[in-house]
């Protein structure tokens, strides 16, 4: 009763069958949902840092406001809350906003023969970052999303990772 949970790290895995798909056969239904996908990764980007919570500074009143994040172009504020002025120029506070490591992969499916085979972005965050590199197969169980302020009606996707597994790992000759 006594044991404070906040700032743990949650892993989910052991997900049943009906959430399992094949990268790209996960449909409309299931954004938002929590799946499972199995992939072999064929790119992959180094660690950058990313805001959860990103802190504005207001040029006008020096009033913190905290926006949260998605993937993608940073939300910025558009009004002070405190001093009403419609945009008065943000700054960016590195020290108030909540920051961690971010790697993004693609992975595809295992064992396709197709020139084009179907791909799917996923984010992975804090412990999950540095784990897999490219030919690992992988499964991995998060959150099928969208990508926030898009400007066309097809909607472009990622799996947020909450947990990844890795079946087999390629080593890499190291001359």
């Amino acid at each position: 009763d006594d044991v404070d949970l906040l700032g743990a790290t949650i892993r989910i895995y052991n997900l049943p069958d009906r959430r399992q798909y094949r990268v790209g056969k996960y449909r409309t239904r299931q954004l938002g949902k929590l799946l499972s996908v199995r992939g072999k990764v064929v790119d992959m980007d180094g660690v950058q840092p990313y805001a959860e919570r990103a802190a504005f500074e207001c040029h006008v009143c020096g009033a913190l406001v905290r926006i949260p994040q998605s993937y993608g172009d940073m939300l910025k504020p558009s009004s002070c809350p405190e001093c009403d002025h419609g945009n008065p120029g943000f700054r960016f506070n590195r020290d108030q906003s909540e920051l961690v490591d971010l790697q993004k992969i693609v992975i595809i499916p295992p064992d396709s023969n197709l020139e084009e085979p179907p791909a799917t972005i996923a984010f992975l965050k804090n412990d999950l970052v540095d784990m897999v590199g490219p030919g690992d197969l992988v499964s991995l169980n998060g959150i099928y999303e969208t990508f926030d302020g898009q400007s066309e009606s097809t909607l472009s996707t990622y799996i947020e990772a909450l947990d990844l597994d890795i079946t087999e790992r390629t080593e890499i000759d190291t001359y």
